[in-house]
């Protein structure tokens, strides 16, 4: 079980870090932090999807993590 938790981790973390490297950068200024300049983040074009990829993945690994150090404290 351990192992396995390790894996989704591994690929959730590498899936997290392609996503991060492939997006572009958002120096809007505070118009990004506000929400107010929502064209960037269409339904549809790259920038939607690549934040939806790194935001599911970060819960992935996130959680995985979490997981694996519980199995792994509780195991031992």
């Amino acid at each position: 079980m351990e192992i396995a938790v390790a894996i989704i981790a591994a690929i959730s973390g590498i899936l997290l870090i392609v996503a991060e490297a492939l997006q572009t950068a958002k120096s809007d200024g505070f118009s990004v932090v506000t929400g107010m300049d929502s064209s960037r983040f269409q339904a549809g074009t790259r920038e939607y999807m690549l934040e939806r990829v790194a935001r599911y993945s970060a819960v992935v690994w996130l959680l995985a993590c979490v997981i694996y150090a519980y199995l792994w404290y509780h195991g031992r």
